[in-house]
């Protein structure tokens, strides 16, 4: 395009020996690493751009919503572990993850940076904000998992959080021994007609092995049934699980066309 000055370029500058635009690309970035040039710089004398003088990193992803559905515990030292659910920055823009935080006891207030994220991240997520940053600067929901968590201790001070995954109706459970989290697993639903895992309550039997009581919801039949169930690990890090037992049925309700 012709041109005058650099206000008649969009995206680049005026070469005043042409008297045409020169766009600005990613090849003339003199930036490095995850920054990028915050401004375009101006042309040499051979109408080539100089190096980038304001270089810049992504921005930060924005928390918003964090600790709702929050359960605590207290570990022989006093600090408090707190597990919750990250809703997001709005309704519009939701996020959906499990979180933990452990904080030293008197702690008034959690802050954004002690939270950690435990599930709900997609894995193939792309990176819109600084990598380095909140939720590694993926802005995109996965799975919306972590309402009804429920955080306990066992003997040895490990932790375990029984939670609920909303969109696939599933009651989940997480370990971690030390300083290291085990993967999510499925303990209960995840089927078509079954919905299980809310109002999630997580002990630790005298044995180590966590066990949870939690409400399911089955609509295999013509009338869906809710219950009480309660479900015992195999292990103590309840990597598997035994068979639910009902503990209450509700009468059957009609379904309403």
């Amino acid at each position: 395009n012709c041109c005058e000055s650099d206000d008649d370029c969009t995206g680049g500058r005026c070469c005043p020996s042409t008297h045409l635009c020169i766009e600005f690309t990613e090849a003339d970035d003199t930036c490095t690493g995850s920054e990028s040039c915050a401004d375009i710089p101006p042309l040499d004398e051979n109408c080539e751009f100089t190096a980038c003088t304001n270089c810049e990193g992504p921005s930060e992803l924005e928390v918003g919503l964090i600790g709702q559905h929050s359960s605590i515990a207290v570990t022989s030292s006093g600090d408090a572990v707190v597990a919750g659910y990250l809703a997001g920055p709005s309704f519009g823009r939701p996020y959906g993850d499990l979180v933990f935080a452990q904080v030293p006891n008197g702690t008034a207030r959690i802050a954004d940076s002690d939270w950690e994220i435990l599930d709900g991240i997609p894995a193939d997520g792309e990176v819109t904000h600084d990598p380095a940053g909140f939720r590694g600067g993926i802005s995109a929901p996965g799975e919306d998992v972590g309402r009804y968590a429920s955080v306990a201790l066992d003997g040895s001070g490990n932790v375990g959080i029984a939670y609920y995954d909303t969109d696939a109706g599933s009651l989940k459970f997480i370990h971690r021994s030390g300083d290291s989290w085990g993967t999510p697993v499925v303990v209960d639903g995840r089927e078509e007609t079954l919905d299980a895992g809310r109002f999630a309550d997580l002990v630790f039997l005298p044995d180590g092995n966590p066990a949870i009581a939690y409400m399911a919801v089955d609509r295999t039949g013509p009338a869906i049934v809710t219950s009480a169930r309660f479900v015992i690990a195999g292990d103590a890090a309840g990597s598997t699980w035994g068979a639910p037992f009902e503990l209450d049925v509700l009468d059957p309700t009609p379904c309403i066309s």
